[in-house]
């Protein structure tokens, strides 16, 4: 998922109206929102297209941007996790010397 799906499918979850998640994505129209997103990623309430058309995610979409999410917070806590290893370790050598 790229950066700019991921941005959309945010904002799609905390807007739910189109209007409000063409304002927050910048992207245009709901025709290059689909675009980027890909096929079948977007859900609308009618075909107006309007600023008070819900959109939601599809559950394809949905499983997407799941998945983005939990690889995220997965790679963030086993970048705090070397962290903290690195520093207690550098914790231990500096003990160690002052010995």
């Amino acid at each position: 998922m790229t950066k700019q799906q991921y941005k959309i499918f945010t904002a799609v979850r905390k807007y739910k109206k189109l209007g409000k998640v063409l304002e927050a994505t910048k992207v245009g129209d709901y025709i290059k929102l689909q675009e980027t997103v890909g096929a079948d990623m977007l859900d609308f309430s009618d075909v107006k297209y309007d600023d008070d058309t819900d959109v939601t995610l599809s559950t394809k979409a949905t499983e997407a941007y799941e998945k983005s999410t939990r690889n995220f917070f997965f790679n963030l806590a086993m970048a705090i996790a070397t962290i903290s290893t690195a520093i207690i370790t550098i914790i231990e050598v500096i003990t160690e010397r002052a010995k």
